[in-house]
């Protein structure tokens, strides 16, 4: 059976501390863990759950942030995407009688390929 040992800090940065030399003396990281329990009342303070309305600075802005980033990510996926469309210059379909199916030229390849993409010659 395993043996549990615990500690309460009141400060992180003491916890950490204590993980440190737990390691040091020969601990292996997975032996060894650390937890914050909330105080009393602060607990399910969101509607999705969880301690407080923003648990860190950094989270404020992640909202912010994301929408920024999905927006500039949606304009550069489409700029490219018209730049590609762009390149496309002759989209002509010719058409083989004696194999009775369509072609195509692309100037980029300089090849000429079937209407599924399959390579003509």
């Amino acid at each position: 059976m395993s043996r549990i040992v615990a500690g309460r800090f009141d400060r992180t940065v003491d916890a950490d501390a204590a993980l440190d030399i737990l390691t040091r003396d020969g601990f292996s990281r997975a032996e060894v863990d650390a937890f914050y329990v909330g105080p009393p009342g602060q607990n399910a303070m969101t509607p999705m759950g969880g301690d407080a309305p923003h648990s860190s600075e950094g989270s404020r802005g992640a909202g912010r942030g994301a929408a920024i980033g999905a927006v500039v990510g949606g304009a550069a996926g489409a700029a490219v995407g018209a730049e590609k469309d762009r390149q496309v210059t002759d989209t002509r379909q010719y058409y083989d009688e004696r194999a009775g199916r369509y072609y195509y030229y692309d100037p980029r390849t300089q090849r000429y390929y079937w209407e599924n993409g399959e390579a003509r010659y």
